[in-house]
């Protein structure tokens, strides 16, 4: 348990940081703009101060992609997941102590195992968690 419970809040500890140093050269709520000449598009600043330069290689849903996923929002997301690891790891598995639905038959339950499933591809991650 400890181990996967580690992984995940060095994970999240991780994607707050970036966020939180993204979100300290912003000036507000990231979106995508397309311009009226030449069919351009670029993640601008809710104040209109431009993030990302203007590609014309790249695709419109790319660029509402990267301003979806704002620092707000991640920094968000990232409180999210720490609330719902904490909820898992206090509560008494060994005595049948269930959180919703979560099945303590197996331990680290699958919801923990699902959140640790975008960091797949890190070094530290181990098959066992799979789901």
């Amino acid at each position: 348990m400890d181990d996967l419970v580690a992984f995940l809040r060095a994970r999240y500890d991780e994607d707050a940081a970036l966020a939180t140093e993204a979100e300290q050269e912003a000036t507000g709520r990231w979106m995508a703009r397309e311009t009226d000449w030449n069919d351009d598009t670029f993640v601008e600043d809710s104040d209109g101060s431009q993030i990302l330069p203007t590609v014309r290689t790249r695709g419109v849903t790319q660029y509402q992609h990267i301003a979806r996923h704002d620092p707000a929002r991640v920094l968000a997301e990232v409180e999210a997941k720490r609330q719902i690891t904490d909820e898992h790891v206090t509560r008494d598995w060994k005595l049948g102590d269930r959180l919703h639905d979560c099945q303590w038959t197996k331990w680290p339950c699958r919801t923990l195992r699902l959140l640790a499933l975008p960091y797949a591809d890190h070094d530290d991650y181990r098959e066992e968690w799979r789901p």
